[in-house]
């Protein structure tokens, strides 16, 4: 699987807190297929206003017959949130954000007919 992910810092500084981000792809009844860490997404690589394209490649083996969903899991790097999904980091596109699970939707797919 090869993804690349385009992200624009909107604020007014780079970040400074270390940042995990993890790529999920979840079956249609909620059940966790794969979770990556996308080792080369770096936010403190993102200067306020300029996309900045990061690019991962990793092996991921087939899937069944059905429809998945494939997110970005962002949690918190504070030690004290990063165990709520409230408190997980969401990306700002419209419909991207799920705070009740705690991910950002960014693509579904299906297998089969």
């Amino acid at each position: 699987m090869l993804v690349d992910l385009m992200f624009t810092n909107e604020g007014t500084k780079v970040p400074s807190a270390e940042y995990r981000i993890y790529l999920t792809i979840e079956d249609q009844d909620g059940h966790n297929m794969v979770r990556r860490v996308l080792s080369k997404v770096d936010f403190s690589k993102l200067p306020p206003g300029k996309p900045v394209t990061f690019s991962e490649r990793f092996l991921i083996g087939g899937f069944r017959r059905g429809r998945y969903t494939i997110s970005l899991l962002i949690p918190n790097p504070d030690p004290t949130l990063k165990n709520n999904l409230a408190n997980n980091i969401f990306l700002s596109n419209e419909g991207i954000a799920n705070p009740v699970t705690g991910s950002n939707t960014i693509a579904n797919f299906s297998v089969g007919p």
